[in-house]
């Protein structure tokens, strides 16, 4: 998905139907092995456009069944990830459009999840959208900072920052007030918002 933050508030966008699981699963049939083998060679090795392969990178790639492992290079993980990445970014590109957002986006655009990750993403966000861009991850977060502060978990930390910021709000609203699976839904999360 994509959010756009535009003077100081999120407009509405759209969900968009592609995501880090469409880049495993073209792994996956594009390496011949498994989805669990493709998501690691993707998080190990992935690389979101050819032209940042440098050298003869190879890497082994289990084969589904009894068959024997396989060899492939970087760059042959590269060709298969760029232009599923192009896509992803060509969809945000035309919502901004759709949405009549084009052109008032100067300060760029903030990657954030667990795809993020993939080497080049900033690189491939800039050349689709013609757009400055880099990796955002979570902050303003106490606790676990190494679990929270992954991009993969940057939509839920900012939900749960945003709900913190306005819990007195939820209280005066009578959500504290509601029937029993409310109170004690309301007060587990007061509990998880004290310890960010």
């Amino acid at each position: 998905g994509h959010a756009i933050f535009l003077d100081g508030s999120i407009r509405p966008s759209a969900l968009l139907p592609i995501c880090g699981k469409n880049l495993t699963k073209d792994l996956a049939i594009g390496l011949l092995t498994s989805q669990t083998e493709a998501e690691r060679i993707k998080t190990q090795h992935g690389i979101s456009r050819t032209e940042l392969v440098s050298g003869h990178q190879v890497v082994q790639v289990p084969s589904v069944g009894d068959r024997p492992p396989r060899t492939f290079s970087r760059r042959d993980i590269a060709e298969i990830l760029e232009p599923r990445v192009d896509e992803m970014f060509e969809l945000v590109r035309r919502e901004i459009t759709r949405a009549g957002y084009e052109g008032m986006l100067g300060a760029g655009v903030v990657i954030t999840g667990g795809t993020s990750l993939l080497e080049g993403m900033p690189d491939a966000a800039e050349k689709v959208l013609n757009l400055p861009a880099r990796r955002g991850l979570p902050s303003g977060v106490g606790g676990l900072r190494d679990i929270v502060g992954h991009p993969s978990h940057s939509t839920g930390v900012g939900l749960l920052l945003h709900a913190r910021r306005h819990v007195d709000e939820l209280e005066t609203a009578g959500l504290r007030n509601g029937g029993t699976w409310a109170k004690k839904m309301f007060g587990w999360t007061k509990r998880v918002l004290e310890v960010f």
